[in-house]
């Protein structure tokens, strides 16, 4: 407008001055003055040409029956402003946009940043792509995606990253390890009930619980947050598709089982083991254990009677179990015999605790993480004092000890302590099988180096027929430590000795403060069984502009003490959960070889 108005101040055909009073006339040597006024006023750039924006940036694609939902995000540079967006869909994979099939001019004004694509064809593939238009004209196009609306993948979507790579997600509401769940590939073997998280508003966990109980879902635990809700429970594949379209629903995502903290040889109570760890003099000071309610949780205490009566420990010391039938169950005994499964991991740790204390009244529970609570509550009725727990669980919190999920390790550690019970957890055996850097290097393919040559594969050995869980953790949001809407994006790739990928998890993170992405975390793990032993490697990429301030990558089990990745960093990081617990009432406790 201002460029208009100086053309005709200076132009003798045009009227003086007319456009810009409102039809006053104003002497000629106002309106010579007229664009010193407007530059005082207005700035020097008044009488800038216009300029057309800079390219949108697609975001998603939603699949549904015969339409197609596409979000964007506006340019970084709105050159002269945005007045509206065009939205194209057209068939094929065309290299350059048409107007063929658009959305309504009521979806795609200046602020608008989804609008819905309807009338398509189901089965056909259509290239979507966004522009931004005003009075200079249209934008470059946005990256384009190839989408095919249909009924089978309605509710799918189309995640699209900065660099124009596309990744499609069947079920966007159900994490990597279930999609392989339901294209029969989980990975490793799982019963027909099978433990999974669902994250939702809080006002819907109660129809969904219902939901849940009415389709023959077990063992369900419901929470309400003042901002998320939280259901455990157990599922079979057939639910999956429908839990997942519940409303209210964030995430589904499967529990992977705790592991235990691999201990070397079997220790025997004998006088030899008791001098080593120093408790003889203990001992012999009146210090031995006698009235003090210990409880052992772990995952198992395979022969644990007959072991202990084996190397002279009273059994009649043993004052309570509480035993789950199966991980996946609430329903329990008292009977000790039902603790006696799955391994003698918990049967090796009590040996070990006798040594120190061989007075103590045991109490014992083969608890899983979503029995967790529920074992340390009855501990405490029992009036249990010290609970040790030398078990890890997969990580669920940014690292700094805390979690933002009911069922977190972390949380029941709090919930412990508060009821005056010293918490010990073994602090891993794990520095060999982790890698951080608080500085991680990028190569320009997007991939994380693991040593300063720009190595991408971190190397390790696996087991024939042993499961195995790698975990990844990052800073996930540049604007805040917050564990939620991560909008730092980074994948985990696992890889055979051809270079092979044979799994990968690659949950989106796509941040944002509308509430949109709140159940975004900065995590992937892969959990797999190998077929053959034989030789892998962990890769990392980052999907969204620049990778984080720091990465940690651990193998939380499935390897032995002496199998390590190629590339770990012994300075830190390496603590499992819940022994990182910020809590003071918590002691880690870590091994050496003696």
């Amino acid at each position: 407008m201002f460029a208009t108005i100086f053309h005709r101040c200076f132009n003798p055909l045009a009227p003086a001055c007319l456009y810009a009073t409102g039809g006053k006339t104003l002497s000629t040597i106002a309106c010579s003055l007229f664009p010193l006024i407007l530059v005082a006023g207005f700035g020097g750039d008044a009488f800038a040409q216009a300029t057309v924006p800079g390219a949108p940036v697609l975001r998603e694609v939603d699949l549904g029956n015969g339409q197609l939902t596409v979000t964007w995000r506006a340019p970084e540079n709105t050159g002269s402003g945005i007045d509206r967006y065009k939205v194209t869909a057209d068939p094929g994979t065309s290299d350059s946009p048409s107007d063929d099939t658009t959305c309504p001019s009521t979806e795609t004004g200046g602020t608008a940043t989804t609008c819905t694509l309807t009338g398509l064809t189901n089965g056909t593939a259509y290239t979507v792509r966004v522009v931004a238009t005003n009075s200079a004209g249209d934008s470059t196009p946005s990256f384009s995606a190839v989408a095919t609306p249909s009924i089978q993948d309605a509710g799918g979507k189309i995640y699209v990253y900065p660099n124009g790579r596309t990744h499609f997600v069947r079920y966007p509401k159900l994490d990597p390890f279930l999609h392989g769940v339901l294209e029969g590939n989980p990975g490793v073997d799982l019963p027909e009930y099978f433990p999974v998280r669902i994250l939702l508003n809080p006002d819907s966990v109660d129809v969904v619980k219902r939901f849940l109980s009415d389709n023959g879902a077990r063992g369900i635990v419901a929470w309400k947050g003042d901002d998320v809700g939280q259901i455990n429970a157990a599922v079979t594949a057939s639910l999956l598709v429908p839990l997942s379209k519940q409303p209210g629903v964030g995430r589904v995502d499967f529990e992977p089982p705790p592991g235990p903290l691999s201990i070397p040889d079997p220790m025997r109570l004998d006088t030899t083991s008791a001098m080593a760890h120093k408790a003889i003099a203990w001992h012999s000071a009146g210090y031995d254990g006698t009235g003090v309610k210990v409880g052992v949780i772990d995952i198992g205490f395979q022969n644990f009677r007959t072991t202990l009566s084996e190397v002279g420990f009273d059994t009649t010391l043993i004052r309570g179990a509480r035993c789950y039938r199966d991980r996946n169950s609430l329903d329990t005994t008292s009977a000790v015999a039902d603790c006696e499964n799955t391994t003698d991991h918990g049967t090796k740790v009590t040996q070990s605790l006798l040594h120190i204390a061989p007075e103590v009244s045991l109490y014992i529970s083969n608890a899983s993480k979503r029995q967790l609570r529920d074992a340390v509550k009855w501990m405490k009725d029992q009036g249990v004092r010290v609970i040790n727990h030398s078990v890890a669980h997969i990580w669920d919190g940014p690292g700094d000890g805390t979690s933002p999920f009911y069922d977190s390790p972390l949380n029941i550690v709090e919930t412990a302590v508060a009821d005056s019970i010293i918490w010990i957890n073994a602090a891993g055996n794990a520095a060999r099988a982790t890698w951080y850097s608080t500085s991680p290097i990028w190569t320009s393919s997007s991939k994380l180096a693991f040593d300063s040559a720009g190595d991408t594969c971190n190397a390790i050995e696996l087991k024939r027929y042993t499961p195995v869980l790698f975990q990844l953790r990052w800073k996930g949001n540049r604007d805040s430590t917050s564990w939620k809407k991560a909008n730092i994006d980074l994948a985990l790739y696992l890889l055979n000795s051809a270079g092979t990928v044979v799994y990968s998890s690659n949950k989106p993170q796509r941040g944002g403060g509308d509430g949109t992405y709140d159940w975004h975390y900065p995590l992937e793990w892969i959990y797999y069984t190998s077929p053959s032993n034989g030789s892998y490697c962990l890769m990392v990429e980052h999907l969204r502009d620049t990778g984080p301030d720091w990465v940690q990558l651990q193998v939380m089990y499935g390897i032995g003490l002496d199998d390590d990745l190629e590339h770990t960093d012994l300075s830190g990081g390496s603590i499992v959960n819940p022994a990182e617990s910020k809590n003071a009432g918590m002691l880690a406790v870590g091994a050496a070889h003696y």
